[in-house]
């Protein structure tokens, strides 16, 4: 059986998990390497600032659509996921969505930007622990549908790193599952 949670390091492990940090796996594909120094793959073409690591909280149709657009364009460097349960974990891996990913927002720590993508009430149950773990020159955003009450809080508690965020996209399906590279293409943010 496949492990999320070791908190060891060691070599990789079953079908290519590796435990990095409690709480964390990583999987690498064989014959597939991640973007170079500059970060800047084959298809990306949207901006020219790259970050070194983004960090996704709530990896489902939006998280995951970001996540892989992020991989796929050579946004990032690396891709963390985070979410609530290390079955879901091993889906985001399998899926492509993160290059890593983590059950506890502590993972969030060596993120440049910080992306929550929970639902709302769910984002902002998240700001204090986002507070407590983000890199003080991280900055944090959100992909909720409602903006005031996220907007409010995200300011309170984050010193000025948060910009609220809202893309005009989605779908009537759900999870990781049914993430899908393109899908902020056109929309309005």
């Amino acid at each position: 059986a496949r492990q999320v949670a070791s908190g060891q390091q060691g070599p990789d492990g079953p079908e290519g998990v590796r435990a990095f940090t409690p709480f964390v796996a990583e999987r690498r594909k064989p014959g597939r390497s991640r973007p170079g120094a500059l970060g800047l793959a084959t298809g990306a073409r949207y901006a020219d600032t790259v970050f070194d690591t983004v960090a996704i909280v709530g990896v489902g149709l939006l998280g995951g659509s970001l996540g892989l657009d992020l991989r796929e364009r050579g946004l990032a460097r690396r891709v963390i996921g985070i979410t609530r349960s290390p079955d879901t974990a091993l889906r985001i891996l399998d899926r492509g969505a993160a290059d890593a990913c983590g059950v506890e927002v502590a993972a969030i720590a060596g993120a440049d930007l910080v992306v929550l993508a929970q639902p709302v009430g769910a984002i902002i149950a998240s700001f204090p622990e986002v507070s407590r773990y983000a890199r003080p020159s991280a900055i944090i955003t959100d992909l909720g549908s409602t903006k005031s009450d996220i907007v409010r809080a995200g300011e309170a508690a984050l010193d000025g790193r948060f910009v609220g965020g809202h893309p005009m996209a989605g779908s009537h399906l759900a999870g990781v599952g049914a993430a899908r590279t393109g899908l902020f293409d056109g929309a309005t943010w």
